[in-house]
C-alpha cells in the first residue's frame, strides 16, 4: 500500500485542511491519523477521487 505524508504535526483543532497534488491518480484511498509517538491511529473509511478540477 502506498502512502502519502500530508503533514508531520498539526494541530489537535478537529479539522485539517490540505490541498491535494496534480499528480495523484484518480482511485480509492484512506485517510491515516496517528500520534507522534504513533501509539494511536485511525483510518477513515475508503474514499474516490475521480479526477480532478482546476479552479481559476
Amino acid at each position: 500500500m502506498k502512502f502519502l505524508d500530508i503533514a508531520n504535526i498539526a494541530a489537535n483543532i478537529g479539522t485539517f485542511d490540505w490541498q491535494i497534488d496534480s499528480d495523484v491518480p484518480p482511485g480509492d484511498y484512506v485517510i491515516k491519523i496517528r500520534t507522534i509517538d504513533e501509539v494511536e491511529e485511525a483510518v477513515s473509511h475508503v474514499f474516490s477521487m475521480l479526477g480532478w478540477r482546476v479552479n481559476k
